[in-house]
């Protein structure tokens, strides 16, 4: 029964005299000694009206919740008896309506010692049952209407909505509410497939390739107890098994020409009690100090108390997708977070990791710990600091903010390492191999981004300095970097958009830059077109592992949708510079389920 039913009810049967609302004690005293006027007739189709008994002093005002409350928890007293043996008061079903000629019911019989005018109100009564229709609720009268007669009207005349589930009783304070159970959910199954062919060709050297990328979620986290992730990649080498000019990489250096990785393989339990979840099988952290590959096991718990307080942990053998065997690593580690305050969040890890390869045999253990402290909506704060050994790693500060008036975001970061960067553990110092030792530096970034309407603007400066000058290195070494890139919608027409890009750095004596150009405009009905061309004074380029100068690109490209959760994309990409032209064109297609 709603607020508003009850205090429908209350209205009805706490009649209200001047100002104020008569007292519980004045209401039982009055039920207890009821004058009756002797005079007058009785009626019998109604009940008796009550007559207040006379104080010879005004009511007090009476607090109406209390008032409320007391009426309501005598009427429920009144619902919960027993319905009348007789059946006189059992109402019919609800929606029902009775046929004569089929029910084995009489219809109701009119009181024969009654007054006529009292025979026909009875008859004609909206709040009686006919034969040919359900009862239908009238207005309670102020002092004429009992609450439980309101309240069986009213179930007489709604009907309950359908349910599509059954419904489960409860019992709250001996009332018996129904409580509508929650439909079944399907256990979910998403994923994406992405399937791509590349096409490369230098100086007579051509090579193709045909890559694919599988991802599969089952189950839903936020509603499940048990979900599973895949990710997995696959190459196909489809061209000249010989063929060289720069265009072999790291896939190419297998024995057969089908191969594949496994990044993700494992399945999560949730809401295990104080745990939170548990994952297990092979699975990426990236919470950690150091990102890390995982076969094995992890857990969070499920914050705890008004600091939120968490434990993780994590054991098991970390994956190196290119190295041949296992043997002899091993990971393992625990965080605590909480939040001690409003808008803070704290973090502290140790990671314990064992890496036996080729001429290494790592075995280093590294401690940190993080802050983050937001301002509302619009501001944010966040340090790192870590310590490998007994010694100190590295810093990092953050701070952005976002000034609504201006509609920009400012961003500053510091970044400083302390201690040079040897032959360690591989998720420690991933780039060792080919970068050597790294030596220690500071770092300082600003940047900006600019909104408007239909413009935006993004631009910074990073300056690195070398704690030592005598440590520069190929990889390693002082620079300035200043950059800007601007953004316009609509301006060469309705869903076009144009970026143009410029980027300079300076190393010692040598300047560096690179100027570019990006078209975008939908040329149909989920068909969009890009065009763009990038001027660098320096590339380096990945897929060849050469340096080159004063290299011009161009690039053309189609990409759409194919109906739901199917997507395609068509690339082509040119450069010329002082070494033989370069041509690369790819074909893609995603299919996301």
């Amino acid at each position: 029964m709603t607020c508003s039913v009850a205090t429908l009810l209350i209205v009805g049967a706490t009649p209200a005299q001047g100002s104020g609302l008569r007292r519980p004690e004045e209401s039982a005293a009055q039920d207890k000694t009821e004058p009756q006027d002797k005079t007058k007739p009785q009626d019998k189709t109604k009940p008796q009206e009550k007559e207040q008994p006379k104080t010879g002093k005004p009511d007090k005002p009476l607090d109406e919740s209390e008032a409320a409350a007391e009426a309501l928890r005598r009427m429920l007293d009144r619902l919960n008896k027993k319905p009348d043996e007789s059946g006189k008061n059992a109402a019919p079903k609800p929606g029902d309506k009775p046929d004569p000629s089929k029910s084995s019911e009489k219809p109701p019989v009119p009181d024969h010692g009654a007054r006529p005018n009292e025979r026909n109100s009875a008859e004609k009564s909206p709040g009686k049952a006919t034969p040919d229709r359900p009862p239908t609720p009238r207005e309670p009268e102020v002092g004429k209407d009992r609450p439980e007669d309101v309240a069986r009207r009213l179930r007489e005349a709604t009907p309950p909505p359908p349910s599509p589930v059954p419904e489960i009783p409860t019992v709250s304070k001996g009332v018996a509410t129904p409580v509508v159970a929650p439909p079944a959910a399907p256990y979910d199954l998403s994923g994406r497939l992405t399937l791509r062919q590349r096409y490369r060709r230098t100086s007579g050297n051509v090579k193709q390739d045909t890559l694919g990328v599988l991802g599969v979620d089952a189950g839903d986290s936020s509603r499940d107890r048990a979900t599973v992730h895949l990710l997995g990649r696959g190459f196909l080498d489809t061209g000249s098994r010989t063929a060289d000019g720069g265009l072999r990489g790291i896939e190419h250096t297998y024995d057969g020409r089908l191969t594949g990785w496994l990044y993700d393989a494992h399945v999560g339990l949730h809401r295990l009690g104080a745990v939170q979840r548990v994952r297990l099988g092979r699975h990426t952290l990236d919470e950690t100090p150091a990102t890390l590959l995982l076969d094995g096991v992890s857990f969070e718990t499920t914050p705890h108390g008004a600091r939120a307080l968490e434990l993780g942990g994590h054991i098991g053998v970390p994956a190196h997708l290119f190295e041949s065997s296992p043997a002899g690593d091993f990971a393992a580690g625990l965080d605590l977070g909480a939040r001690p305050w409003q808008g803070a969040r704290v973090r502290v890890d140790w990671m314990h990791i064992e890496d036996r390869r080729r001429f290494v045999d790592a075995d280093n253990d590294l401690t940190s710990v993080a802050v983050w402290q937001s301002f509302g909506t619009h501001g944010e704060v966040h340090a790192f600091y870590s310590r490998l050994e007994q010694h100190s790693r590295d810093l990092r500060l953050r701070a952005s903010t976002w000034i609504e008036s201006w509609a920009t975001r400012l961003r500053v970061s510091y970044d400083e390492l302390l201690t040079a960067q040897g032959a360690l553990a591989t998720e420690f110092d991933p780039f060792n191999q080919a970068l050597l030792t790294y030596q220690p530096y500071r770092q300082l970034g600003v940047h900006a981004t600019k909104q408007w309407r239909t413009v935006e603007i993004d631009a910074g400066l990073v300056g690195r300095e070398l704690a030592h000058e005598r440590d520069e290195g190929q990889f390693n070494r002082d620079f300035r970097r200043g950059y800007v890139t601007a953004r316009f919608d609509g301006l060469l027409g309705k869903g076009t958009s144009l970026q143009l890009h410029a980027d300079g750095y300076r190393a010692g004596s040598t300047d560096t830059g690179a100027l570019g150009v990006d078209f975008r405009a939908k040329i149909a009905d989920g068909v969009q077109l890009e065009l763009g061309s990038l001027y660098s004074l320096y590339r380096y380029d990945i897929v060849s592992q050469q340096e080159r100068d004063h290299v011009r690109s161009w690039l053309a490209g189609l990409e759409g949708r194919v109906g739901r959760g199917l997507r395609w994309s068509l690339e082509y990409r040119y450069e010329t510079g002082p070494f033989p032209d370069a041509h690369f064109a790819e074909a893609r297609l995603t299919w996301q389920f």
